[in-house]
């Protein structure tokens, strides 16, 4: 199931684009397809005479056809790029990631709770997510628009007859828009500025199966519980929080740093971090190296924000789809990487899987000083769209079946 989202992100984001900022359209499927994942793994708790498989096809195949968690980060990400200015946007998707990130420590905290004051009721969180969930889709219905930024036009393209809308979603044009996205020549470097962005992305979410391993670790090196583990990955996930709060306004409103420098600052974090994992050896240096690498998260959102100024507004959402597939892909052998480099060394020096993401973010501090010292004094942007054009504005009303349908790349 984790390839379908995979699958769809070739054809969103172009949707998306080419019926100008689409971006309401999957947000509220991929929210649809959350809230069913949750009510129907509350269903199958409750139910104990029903197979296991039976939740693949009720709880994990729907939001897999939604799209799920990518259409959700394109949608949302792609939106605040579109009603946002060059000089805001940065700090706004920071804002946005901070939103997601609060939810790790405070989910694990209210988690907790919720669970033992139920009797350990698996069915009653379900149940409460769900709720959530529904919250979240029927204010996204009422309060956002439908489309973020006037439609890209061709006038040289126009569709005559109208396509229903499984066969206009899954044009094989929007697979071709969205490749060419990738490999066409872009005014000055941009195409390597772009190349270089999506491969640090890449890189920096390699980390992410890393906390399984840290469990394993913990436990073997500290003697850590499952409680103690807790414990620290909610401290982690504060600090995280509270180190973007206080320090993103601060490069950007006060210091007024570069993105690429803001990146860099990140990526050193996380590596600084690792290495004081590495040499802990005692369980408080664990927390010591948590707070340090509090700055890390910066690095996504910010990469984030680079991208969507280094490609015109009718790109946005075919790069934002592309770097919503790039952190669904990676996992799915980073995670290989992560368990073989353990395994291996296990009895010798389980510590070295830390080192996998020092590497990655040493790559990542490369990438974001090559396109620094490029950049030098200058300004990111795509090279095709005035200053005054940079941000559109969002269209009011809702769209009629002929507006959806009519118009094509």
């Amino acid at each position: 199931m984790h390839g379908v989202p995979l699958v769809l992100a070739l054809f969103l984001g172009a949707w998306s684009d080419k019926n100008g900022g689409a971006r309401k359209g999957p947000l509220l499927a991929g929210l649809l397809g959350k809230t069913i994942y949750s009510v129907m793994f509350a269903v199958n708790a409750w139910q104990d005479s029903w197979p296991l498989y039976f939740s693949l096809y009720t709880a994990t195949l729907p939001p897999a056809l939604t799209g799920a968690d990518l259409a959700i980060f394109m949608a949302t990400f792609s939106y605040v790029a579109d009603v946002t200015t060059p000089e805001e946007r940065t700090l706004r998707i920071t804002l946005l990631q901070v939103s997601y990130l609060i939810t790790i420590p405070t989910g694990v905290a209210l988690g907790k709770i919720l669970f033992n004051a139920t009797g350990e009721s698996v069915v009653i969180c379900f149940l409460v997510n769900a709720a959530l969930l529904v919250v979240a889709l029927i204010y996204a219905a009422l309060r956002l628009n439908w489309r973020s930024a006037k439609r890209v036009m061709d006038t040289a393209k126009v569709v005559e007859k109208r396509k229903p809308f499984l066969c206009d979603f899954f044009d094989r044009q929007h697979l071709a828009d969205t490749i060419r996205t990738v490999f066409r020549k872009r005014p000055g470097s941009r195409r390597a500025y772009l190349w270089g962005l999506l491969i640090a992305m890449g890189l920096y979410t390699f980390h992410r199966d890393e906390s399984s391993l840290m469990y394993l670790y913990t436990q073997l090196t500290f003697n850590f519980d499952l409680n103690l583990y807790s414990n620290f990955r909610t401290y982690q996930s504060g600090v995280y929080v509270l180190g973007i709060l206080c320090v993103m306004p601060i490069m950007t409103k006060v210091c007024k740093l570069p993105d690429a420098a803001a990146v860099l600052v990140g990526a050193a974090a996380h590596a600084a971090a690792r290495v004081v994992f590495i040499l802990a050896q005692m369980p408080y240096m664990l927390y010591v190296g948590a707070t340090l690498s509090s700055l890390g998260p910066i690095v996504a959102p910010v990469i984030k924000s680079m991208v969507t100024k280094v490609v015109p507004i009718r790109d946005r959402g075919k790069v934002m789809s592309i770097l919503a597939s790039a952190d669904n892909a990676v996992p799915l052998f980073s995670g290989v990487v992560y368990s073989q480099v353990y395994n291996a060394t296990i009895t010798t020096f389980p510590q070295a899987f830390f080192i996998i993401t020092i590497a990655a973010q040493l790559l990542v501090m490369a990438i974001m000083g090559g396109i620094q010292c490029s950049l030098k004094s200058g300004r990111l942007d795509d090279g095709e769209t005035p200053p005054a054009a940079q941000v559109d504005e969002p269209l009011q009303r809702s769209p009629s079946k002929a507006s959806i349908h009519s118009v094509t790349d």
